[in-house]
């Protein structure tokens, strides 16, 4: 991937579309290209983040054991959270199918989020759209355990009744 395709790619992604001219040549010179194929963990659960990743191709998922908590098409970014706040990471995101990664180093990230407030701002955004998607998720959830209960309870009360 030249330095062309890696700037059209950014002003495709949804981490970085928002940013100015300069700010992509910036961060095009500072991608690593890296390959990943389908079934190996790109990140896992509790490891240090030094990186954070956009995907150019495949699909990943976001999971915690076997639960998928979301997949991750081309031109999403992850690992953006753990390289922010400097904490382990919080969830094992594992390559589909053979994944294109580019990925930005911890200091080339913290660089462009000091300096450059509208790249804060995008990441923020793209933030907040994940917090709300994985709080429709626990909604969703809950509103699916609840059903279920009130079943159990009902069938419980049933053999109940039948035994009298």
């Amino acid at each position: 991937m030249n330095e062309e395709q890696r700037i059209a790619f950014l002003k495709s992604s949804k981490l970085f579309s928002q940013a100015p001219d300069d700010v992509i040549l910036l961060i095009a010179g500072k991608l690593q290209l890296e390959e990943v194929p389908p079934g190996r963990d790109i990140v896992r659960k509790g490891d240090a983040a030094d990186r954070m990743y956009l995907i150019v191709s495949g699909t990943a998922s976001v999971h915690e054991g076997d639960r998928v908590i979301r997949t991750l098409t081309p031109r999403d970014g992850f690992g953006e959270m753990a390289v922010l706040d400097n904490q382990p990471r919080a969830a094992t995101i594992t390559a589909d199918q053979p994944c294109t990664l580019l990925s930005l180093g911890r200091d080339a990230f913290d660089l462009l989020v000091n300096s450059r407030p509208e790249v804060s701002r995008a990441i923020l955004l793209v933030l907040t759209e994940i917090i709300r998607s994985n709080t429709q998720a626990l909604a969703d959830d809950f509103a699916v355990r609840i059903e279920l209960e009130r079943k159990v309870q009902d069938q419980l009360r049933d053999l109940a009744e039948a035994q009298l």
